[in-house]
């Protein structure tokens, strides 16, 4: 027997399964259901009037992300705090606080400089979200956003925002070979915490039905989730539309990479989903300690997209700390005030910054 996932058409009792002989029952959001079958069952249950989709359940290909370079940086505070105007914020008391954020990543690693208000592991609940971590990958990412300032170290675009590490990695040392049910099991729990936001800095070429279902039903729940757009196109081509999931979907926020030039780092993906895009080259950050299990207080290099993401991200929080309006009418500001950097297709919107022209109705997406 494998582990399938199940949509099903709307929300209703699961105990049909059994006819199917499913084992190990799990519903989240109402209506994708994880369940252990065997291949003629499960190819069965498809033929169900209450199903819409049924998927063995996968993990996305490895896509490079958050790449360390051998390069020294002692500045307080990324290009990217400063290409947005973040201190401007911080000198208006606007810091993120009372706001929800979770980081579907790696885990965290405890970390001098970070202030984390919690976790879970939602892929092996028998290990912790903040040691005996595989990959520092999320311990870069969530610098960015949570970064205390201490000891005249990195601040963080949002220190004061609430910050939860749900660790989605399968144990294996990379982001992009999640599986999907553990990406949907991390999402199905910020919709249950109340998140505001949810940052995904991973990308994969191909998709998932159920993983769709539950992004959107996120998205419905009023969450923004921010995606990495990848670091897969060609040096050199900036044409072809390298599009990956989970940015691509039309309901989340995808994000490119731009240097310290205002320009898109070479292999920054490219096509029509692209929203925004924000500084992830050469940026300083937290980093893991060799020991794992040690509160780390080490500092790394880091260049992806899975950088230029939680960016954009901490604006986002800022601008509805700022203005407190929905969702929708706070991205509508972001891309008014956004300084243009070139097409929709390299760049989105630009890159979003301090606001300085008032709101008004525009399209987003090019």
């Amino acid at each position: 027997m494998e582990k399938y996932l199940i949509v099903l058409k709307q929300k209703r009792d699961v105990d049909f399964l059994k006819e199917y002989k499913a084992e190990n029952i799990v519903i989240h959001l109402g209506i994708i259901v994880f369940a252990y079958l065997s291949k003629d069952e499960a190819e069965r249950l498809k033929r169900n009037e209450y199903i819409l989709s049924v998927e063995k359940d996968g993990a996305d290909h490895h896509d490079v992300e958050g790449v360390p370079d051998l390069r020294h940086d002692t500045a307080e505070t990324s290009y990217a705090f400063d290409f947005m105007n973040i201190s401007k914020f911080h000198e208006e008391g606007l810091t993120g606080k009372g706001f929800k954020v979770a980081l579907l990543d790696t885990g965290v690693q405890k970390h001098s400089n970070l202030n984390i208000a919690g976790g879970i592991n939602v892929y092996d609940s028998t290990l912790p979200w903040d040691n005996t971590l595989a990959n520092q990958h999320g311990t870069t990412v969530a610098g960015v956003l949570n970064a205390q300032g201490l000891n005249n170290e990195m601040l963080g675009i949002i220190p004061d925002a609430e910050l939860y590490a749900v660790r989605i990695d399968n144990g294996n040392g990379y982001i992009n070979t999640t599986d999907w049910s553990s990406q949907i099991a991390g999402i199905s729990w910020a919709v249950e915490n109340g998140m505001d936001a949810v940052n995904c800095s991973f990308s994969s070429p191909i998709d998932s039905e159920a993983r769709k279902t539950a992004f959107k039903l996120a998205s419905d729940a009023g969450i923004a989730i921010f995606c990495s757009a990848g670091n897969t196109q060609p040096d050199g081509d900036s044409v072809t539309d390298n599009s990956r999931y989970p940015a691509k979907y039309p309901f989340v926020i995808s994000n490119a990479n731009i240097n310290d030039q205002k320009q898109r780092h070479f292999n920054s993906t490219v096509g029509r989903g692209i929203n925004f895009s924000n500084g992830g080259r050469w940026i300083k950050t937290t980093t893991t300690a060799k020991n794992s299990t040690d509160i780390s207080t080490e500092y790394a290099t880091v260049t992806g997209t899975s950088l230029a993401t939680p960016a954009t991200l901490g604006i986002y929080i800022l601008y509805k700390q700022k203005y407190g309006e929905s969702r929708e009418k706070i991205l509508q500001r972001m891309s008014v005030n956004a300084e243009k950097l070139g097409s929709y297709w390299e760049y989105g919107a630009g890159l979003p910054k301090y606001p300085t022209k008032d709101y008004k109705i525009i399209q987003m997406r090019g």
